[in-house]
């Protein structure tokens, strides 16, 4: 066989590997985060989009939304691991539920502004906040980040979507807004925003209302019937799905004017 011919064969069988192996998940997907970071970043004040531009080394909010997601790969990060959600049964509250060892979200949330905030804290220490708390804030929007910790927030729900077999979180964290085939700037574009007023309260909501959100909505994202979902599903959720996106969006802005600006 030339050569050629078999650069082309292993080639091909390495893509072929490459598409077997398991892929990071990324709460909101890739397109989820980046939306709600494009829409964020139009509502920063002067002074915190400078500010955000130094600690970011004039990278958009767009394009660190997902590192929180991307180190989940590297060891070292592990600990981070269960600050992307939180776990609260039914019959509990956040104050009653027992807390992860290693922190959860909200937890992480108020630790990264406050850090963020600190103008004495070293550079690198308030970049890497200032990432974690892009990616945090969506994924505390994500309602199956508030989930019930007898089914991992859903992971453990198996359904198909479209006839392929995967779990409700996945549904919640990409399935449906990989149905509507956007890109994240015109899925940031085309989710629409309240009336100010609407608009002010939501920026001055405490972190815990976020989650009352969630978990408010939690019965109706059961509805999954014999577990075969599809376009009717995607049609009954996806208003509250892009309600989440923005209120993700605006109340990040609001973290940062108040703590950089």
């Amino acid at each position: 066989m030339p050569i050629m011919h078999r650069l082309l064969l292993a080639l091909a069988l390495l893509a072929g590997f490459a598409a077997t192996l398991p892929r990071p998940a990324f709460a909101w997907g890739q397109n989820g985060h980046r939306a709600i970071a494009r829409i964020a970043e139009a509502r920063l004040s002067k002074g915190a989009r400078r500010a955000v531009r130094d600690l970011l080394d004039g990278r958009s909010m767009a394009e660190a939304s997902t590192w929180a997601d991307e180190i989940k790969s590297d060891p070292a990060w592990s600990f981070a691991s269960p600050w992307h959600y939180v776990n609260v049964e039914d019959d509990e509250t956040y104050a009653t539920a027992p807390k992860h060892p290693g922190g959860d979200a909200i937890q992480a949330i108020e630790r990264m502004r406050q850090t963020l905030k600190d103008r004495s804290q070293p550079r690198p220490k308030r970049a890497e906040a200032l990432k974690f708390l892009i990616h945090l804030t969506g994924d505390l929007h994500q309602p199956l980040h508030f989930g019930r910790r007898s089914d991992r927030g859903g992971n453990d729900v198996n359904i198909r979507w479209f006839g392929k077999p995967t779990n409700l979180h996945t549904v919640w964290d990409s399935g449906i807004i990989d149905g509507w085939e956007l890109s994240y700037r015109e899925l940031a574009d085309m989710t629409p925003l309240p009336p100010e007023p609407v608009l002010k309260r939501w920026e001055k909501d405490p972190v815990l209302a976020w989650t009352a959100e969630s978990f408010a909505y939690r019965q109706a994202l059961y509805q999954i019937g014999n577990g075969k979902l599809g376009y009717r599903y995607s049609y009954v959720h996806g208003p509250f799905l892009k309600q989440r996106l923005a209120q993700a969006g605006v109340r990040l802005a609001a973290l940062l004017n108040e703590a950089l600006d």
